[in-house]
Parts: C-alpha cells; sequence; structure tokens
C-alpha cells in the first residue's frame, strides 16, 4: 500500500507550512500541469484513501489564473522552461503581489536553467 503524500513525512508538511506562511496570501503564485484528454468529460469519479473522500484544490494566484499554455501532447523541458520565461514576465519583483513562485518536486520543474531564471 502506497503512503499518501500528505503521510510521507510530517515535519517536512510543518516546515513547508512555516516556510510560505512568511508570504501573504496575494504574492503566492502557484505552477501545475494537468493533462485532458478525450475520456476527461465522462471520468465521474477519482481515486482517494478507502473510507475517505477524494479531495481536488486548483489553486494559482488569489484572483484566478495568471497565465496558462495549451501543449498538444506533453510537456518537454524546454515548453517548460518557455512557459516559465512568459509566466515571469507576468510577475511582479519581491515584495510585490504575484512575486513568489511556488512549484511542487516533479521532475520537469528542476530542469536545467529554471532555478536561475527564477531567481534572476
Amino acid at each position: 500500500i502506497m503512503k499518501l503524500a500528505i503521510e510521507r513525512n510530517e515535519a517536512k508538511r510543518n516546515e513547508y507550512f512555516v516556510s510560505i506562511g512568511q508570504y501573504q496570501p496575494e504574492q503566492l503564485v502557484f505552477v501545475d500541469e494537468s493533462a485532458v484528454d478525450r475520456r476527461t468529460p465522462a471520468r465521474r469519479y477519482g481515486w482517494a484513501k478507502s473510507g475517505q473522500r477524494a479531495r481536488m484544490h486548483g489553486h494559482f494566484v488569489r484572483d484566478g489564473i495568471l497565465y496558462t499554455q495549451i501543449v498538444e501532447g506533453s510537456f518537454s523541458g524546454e515548453t517548460f522552461f518557455n512557459f516559465i520565461l512568459n509566466l515571469l514576465e507576468r510577475m511582479q519583483p519581491f515584495p510585490a503581489r504575484n512575486s513568489v513562485l511556488v512549484m511542487d518536486n516533479c521532475a520537469i520543474h528542476k530542469v536545467e536553467g529554471i532555478r536561475e531564471l527564477v531567481e534572476e
């Protein structure tokens, strides 16, 4: 049985909440990918741990979606790099609104040059 991410390391989760808590909600910009195919509209349920309800959260910026990009096929490292480049043009310098980028540790988020681009 696989543990849900929320159960894997409570100390790391608490560390994350303390870290993210130093910013105002309006400063945060969340990045994530989602896939859609012909079967998407027909799906009637999601998966959750036995006895618990499935939950889905879709947060981008406090006021809605700041930037989106539709790609046919898979995201490549180059595609993701260009997505971040375009997103950063719409963000503000710290500490302004929409100035703190939040991503999970998905492999594509670790493409060479992304960290340097964001820190620039």
